[in-house]
């Protein structure tokens, strides 16, 4: 009784071990094994390795996996990208190896193009931080406007001082007391989802400051804006989840995306009908300006296009005291990084709890992390393959 009792402990065990990786090299080598191992069944499948610029001595690259549909004129494409914030690459590359393995299959690849995404922005990835070389949130960078980066957020101005202390970080459970107390003063004087928003929602003034959204377009995302153009022409119809990890209810499943996108996309409504969409209109999720999402509407205006985030909670942002963690960890880290620690010991638990806001460690999260993908990955893109794409 006992070895089987064992026996299933290792496979429960492996089940997400097989899938989780330790490091972006380690991923980034299991995703081309992976992919060529698919080519022997898929002679149609491209491998490419982007190198994306770097002031480090590190080769950091993008890897896209495409597919195309096997049957018939283009019809459908689904891209599954990882890595948009690189600390999250780690379950994102999961899910994606996940998705190869199990769910990628002859029948799918009938009427649908695949396009995988591996690790959008490698540096974060490699070195375990949210943003790219320069700081920048890629998820707030994204877009076909340049005008966008010469925006202004001014209630963000007001709470610059706050996020972006210019001091060596001393971690410690008193400066957790110290930054709760100033928190919650803030939340009394501006409310959640007003003080939320205007901390989230992205800015463009203070390049080492918490979600700045760049001064130009970065190099990732110059580059995946020719990958996309180039593999989703012909195309009737995109579908594209980026995977993200980090707010909300832990271990949830929550289909995040802003109101304006959902506006702009009616098929979107009508394949998630039944599910519930987080927006900034209806939770205390939040909306960005730059995203991921809208600059896939952008780049094909005359196609019935679909984006999503899939965003797996870990900290229950929903709460106070999530949100308040979330927040910590996210001054601490940015400002342990730029301006350096007081100790060894605050280095290490602020960049222990920073990785596992993103990137638990919890084999039960993750289990149920892997156990949601694939029930959900399977069942809408069932529907997403019998959707119509005609214009009604």
């Amino acid at each position: 009784m006992k070895i089987l009792i064992i026996i299933t402990l290792l496979l429960f065990s492996f089940s997400s071990f097989s899938f989780y990786p330790h490091s972006y090299k380690e991923s980034r080598e299991h995703f081309i094994k992976q992919a060529k191992k698919l080519k022997d069944q898929h002679p149609r499948l491209k491998l490419n390795s982007l190198k994306i610029p770097t002031f480090t001595n590190e080769n950091l690259t993008t890897e896209t996996l495409y597919i195309s549909q096997s049957h018939g004129k283009k019809e459908r494409l689904l891209i599954i990208t990882s890595g948009t914030h690189g600390a999250e690459a780690f379950t994102g590359s999961a899910i994606q190896s996940l998705f190869m393995n199990e769910i990628l299959s002859d029948q799918l690849l009938e009427d649908m193009g695949i396009l995988i995404v591996h690790a959008v922005n490698p540096y974060g990835f490699h070195f375990k931080r949210r943003v790219s070389e320069n700081n920048v949130d890629l998820n707030r960078n994204f877009s076909a406007n340049e005008q966008h980066f010469t925006s202004k957020n001014s209630s963000y101005e007001k709470l610059e001082k706050f996020l972006n202390p210019v001091e060596p970080l001393n971690s410690s459970f008193s400066s957790d007391i110290k930054l709760f107390i100033r928190t919650l003063f803030l939340l009394v004087e501006h409310g959640k989802q007003k003080l939320t928003q205007s901390i989230v929602g992205g800015q463009y003034q203070f390049n080492k400051s918490l979600y700045f959204g760049g001064a130009q377009s970065e190099p990732n995302v110059n580059i995946l804006k020719k990958e996309f153009s180039k593999y989703g022409k012909g195309y009737q119809s995109i579908f594209h989840i980026d995977l993200h990890t980090g707010y909300g209810e832990r271990g949830k499943l929550h289909y995040f995306i802003n109101k304006n996108t959902v506006a702009q996309s009616p098929a979107l409504q009508k394949l998630f009908e039944g599910y519930t969409i987080d927006t900034e209109s209806n939770t205390d999720f939040y909306e960005t300006s730059g995203d991921f999402s809208n600059f896939t509407l952008q780049t094909f205006p005359q196609k019935k296009v679909i984006p999503i985030v899939f965003e797996f909670g870990t900290m229950d942002s929903q709460d106070i005291i999530g949100s308040f963690l979330s927040l910590k960890n996210m001054i601490y880290e940015n400002q342990g990084f730029h301006y350096g620690y007081t100790s060894s010991e605050s280095k290490l638990r602020t960049q222990e709890q920073f990785m596992d806001m993103f990137n638990p460690s919890s084999q039960e999260w993750r289990e149920k992390v892997l156990k949601t993908s694939r029930k959900e990955l399977s069942q809408i893109l069932k529907r997403y393959s019998e959707m119509s794409l005609s214009n009604d």
